[in-house]
């Protein structure tokens, strides 16, 4: 086998590492598939209903760009950008836009973002992250039998489509991701992001390039 097919064969493997489940619904119908879509993740237990100053400075203000969520971060914008990214749709990651550790106000926020000239942004949320626990009997090397005890790593993540403006949500989304015990959060992720992209294609807004 080459090379490359063995990485693509891991990549089936990792992704059956983990199970998803997602609830959509559809605030507004596109005219037309979105072209420049900009990446914000944040980490918080808020909801989100509008991305105007008070929801930017309360909610959103030093959480997604922060240190401590960096490796995270960067991980699941690199992981949109493979899975939804393509010649008819631009994911814009937020870390390439805006300082790590910098403070950024709403002017400059907004300023930046129109720069960039999206017609829409997707702020994913990590609501929750827990592990669960479960045992199973293996045999050992010397026929012995062990009861092992491991931890799988669930992740629940809310999604929100804004318009470019952010005074309207698209689109909407709950998802959670179940791992198995050798999945880490890139699995989840990568799970993730292939559960938004089929139901963002299905809803028309973003275009199937497949």
């Amino acid at each position: 086998m080459k090379p490359y097919l063995y990485l693509i064969a891991a990549g089936f493997l990792m992704q059956s590492c983990a199970t998803s489940h997602i609830t959509t619904e559809v605030k507004d119908t596109p005219s037309k598939p979105l072209t420049k879509i900009l990446v914000l993740t944040t980490e918080t237990n808020h909801d989100y209903y509008r991305l105007d100053s008070a929801t930017y400075n309360n909610k959103i203000r030093g959480n997604f760009n922060n240190m401590d969520n960096a490796i995270f971060r960067q991980q699941l914008e690199k992981s949109m950008q493979r899975s939804m990214g393509s010649y008819a749709t631009t994911i814009v990651p937020a870390s390439n836009v805006y300082t790590t550790n910098s403070d950024i106000g709403f002017s400059d926020f907004i300023e930046k973002t129109t720069q960039l000239g999206v017609d829409g942004i997707l702020l994913i949320n990590l609501d929750n992250y827990w592990n669960t626990n479960s045992t199973r009997v293996v045999n050992t090397y010397n026929n012995q039998i062990e009861t092992k005890t491991e931890e799988s790593p669930n992740a629940a993540y809310n999604c929100y489509l804004f318009n470019a403006t952010g005074d309207k949500i698209l689109w909407l989304a709950h998802v959670e991701v179940n791992g198995q015990a050798i999945a880490g959060y890139d699995v989840l992720n990568n799970r993730l992001t292939a559960k938004l992209k089929k139901d963002l294609t299905k809803a028309r807004f973003i275009e199937d390039t497949e």
